[in-house]
């Protein structure tokens, strides 16, 4: 390249692209623009842009390069004063969606992001009795920022929330939110007390284990079958869940008995007792860490 290269306050590369007088030479030939001969080949063109797609500025156009990221940019000079007068500025509105200028700009932020860093990802769901107003869902999010923050303060995420309509549960059918988001985080190794019990919530919790309830028995009942349920007592708790496995789709009715005892965090930390000192493996403490601090803010695992 001819022209100086500078770097831009966001740490791009920007080369200006001249403005040509032409990208080939016409020559009249009776009345006609001569041109290369059928068969023979394109006429050579010469650095810069072409006049013919050029819009009708007097400065250089400018390319931009991201070094560590992934993202190239074409960036046209402003249009005249004229041009760029806009109407009276108003009060921004409600988002009511995912707008194709949001989507544009987040992929843009994507890009100028270093590929040698990789981020972990991240996605964390409401329990079948979510909350229904956008406050409360930036709330939680809040919350959980902080809490992320304060483990690991040089912390950086990207999110994105969406919507999901529910399968199962009492909400079957509703439209409930999710989050999923882009983490970067510090080298960390998990080898406290704290960090075993929070592992072992995980694996309980999957095995049915909880706190302040006891499941007492489950009966699943196969696609189209009638599902009956019984009255256990006023203490039982009925929750059901539709399950849909490879070999096939049923429902399954729980049984939970509220006795107020927190059977998972007792379980979870006589399972990590004699664990501290033992290296916990990344993935696993990342993981552990995000369910049972999402689990305290919300209430879901």
């Amino acid at each position: 390249m001819s022209q100086p290269l500078s770097i831009a306050s966001d740490g791009q590369v920007v080369y200006p692209l001249k403005r040509n007088q032409a990208v080939h030479h016409l020559a009249p030939s009776e009345g006609k623009s001569a041109g290369p001969e059928r068969g023979a080949a394109a006429p050579g063109t010469v650095p810069g842009l072409s006049m013919a797609h050029n819009r009708p500025h007097e400065d250089d156009w400018t390319f931009k390069a991201c070094t560590d990221g992934a993202l190239c940019e074409i960036k046209a000079p402003p249009m005249s004063l004229k041009q760029t007068i806009r109407a009276t500025c108003t009060k921004r509105g409600k988002i009511k969606g995912f707008s194709r200028g949001s989507r544009g700009r987040l992929l843009k932020t994507v890009g100028r992001l270093r590929q040698d860093v990789l981020p972990v990802f991240v996605t964390v769901t409401y329990p079948d009795d979510f909350p229904v107003t956008p406050e409360r869902w930036q709330r939680d999010l809040a919350a959980l920022w902080r809490r992320i923050r304060r483990q690991w303060p040089e912390a950086a995420a990207i999110w994105k929330k969406e919507f999901k309509r529910r399968k199962s549960g009492v909400n079957e059918g509703k439209v409930a939110p999710h989050y999923h988001m882009l983490l970067w985080l510090p080298a960390w190794v998990a080898k406290g007390k704290a960090d075993w019990i929070r592992h072992w919530k995980l694996q309980l919790a999957r095995v049915q284990v909880a706190d302040g309830r006891e499941l007492i028995s489950i009966t699943c009942y196969e696609a189209g079958m009638e599902v009956k349920i019984e009255d256990k007592g006023p203490d039982v708790k009925v929750v059901r869940r539709q399950i849909t496995s490879r070999k096939g789709n049923y429902e399954r009715v729980e049984y939970w008995k509220m006795d107020g005892i927190n059977h998972l965090t007792q379980d979870a930390c006589r399972a990590a007792d004699g664990m501290e000192g033992v290296i916990l493996e990344p993935e696993k403490a990342v993981q552990s860490w995000f369910a049972v601090n999402w689990y305290e803010v919300v209430g879901s695992g």
